[in-house]
């Protein structure tokens, strides 16, 4: 994200969560710069519960495929916190 110059704001290119999330390597999802950036896409425009439903399952289902890497599932837990 920030390493990559992915952003959604100053005239960069805008992308949602998902998109983002599921193309985050393991060092950026655990860098606060860009969990801040995960977050704040959710809220580019406001979120029915259904979309908070779907990037909530979305970071679950990473963590479940993560349960050795305690690092990267306090990582997603919280990208989670910081949405909520």
């Amino acid at each position: 994200m920030s390493s990559r110059n992915i952003g959604h704001s100053n005239g960069r290119v805008s992308l949602n969560f998902e998109w983002l999330f599921l193309h985050a390597d393991n060092q950026q999802i655990m860098d606060k710069n860009d969990q801040m950036i995960l977050s704040d896409t959710v809220f580019t425009q406001t979120p029915t519960l259904v979309e908070l439903t779907q990037v909530v399952c979305l970071v679950m289902h990473a963590i479940a495929a993560s349960r050795p890497r305690d690092e990267i599932i306090r990582a997603q837990l919280s990208i989670i916190a910081s949405i909520f």
